[in-house]
């Protein structure tokens, strides 16, 4: 091999080194860009799971004070049946 073959071979390997390099470049900036979008996909994520969890404990703790309620109430007419049946039921006993 003579001296300007391994030029022409040596400028041809720097050539294809400099364009796999410049793709790499290309590839990379590319994948920035996408995990630049990606992070704002998942922080817009986490705010609106976040948001629908406090609306969910939220509804929960409706749930359940009105479940307390209700329990009380059906406390009250559950002794207030038990003193009809036990009492003078019109003029009958038991």
């Amino acid at each position: 091999m003579t001296n300007e073959e391994f030029d022409r071979r040596f400028e041809r390997h720097v050539e294809w080194s400099l364009q796999q390099q410049a793709r790499f470049d290309a590839s990379m900036e590319e994948l920035k860009a996408g995990l630049a979008e990606t992070r704002k996909i998942v922080d817009r994520t986490a705010e609106t799971v976040s948001s629908l969890t406090a609306v969910t404990f939220e509804g929960f703790k409706v749930l359940s004070d009105a479940q307390r309620v209700t329990e009380e109430q059906l406390q009250k007419l559950m002794a207030k049946f038990d003193r009809h049946i036990s009492e003078d039921h019109n003029g009958l006993q038991n």
